[in-house]
């Protein structure tokens, strides 16, 4: 009985380790603290930039879409491209 005691302070020792691991992390966070968005607003506008970002992607795909299309009816290359293979 005496050795489930030890098994279980033997995990005990190795939390405060990770405590120490945790330490390194506010060393990664100076970079973040040069944005000028704070945390506490990040966590409120995070749900909402979230659906603005993927209606904004939809919008962009929607607005690129239409243009894209266009370039690609131009069939000009085509043809030249043919008439050069044909020269060659």
């Amino acid at each position: 009985m005496e050795e489930t005691p030890e098994a279980i302070e033997s995990p005990l020792t190795t939390i405060p380790e990770t405590k120490e691991i945790n330490e390194p992390a506010p060393g990664i966070q100076p970079p973040l603290e040069v944005e000028p968005i704070p945390e506490p607003q990040n966590n409120s506008e995070q749900k909402i930039t979230i659906f603005d970002r993927v209606q904004q992607t939809l919008n962009r795909f929607q607005l690129a879409s239409s243009p894209a299309e266009k370039d690609i009816e131009l069939p000009t290359l085509d043809p030249q491209l043919f008439s050069n293979v044909e020269r060659s």
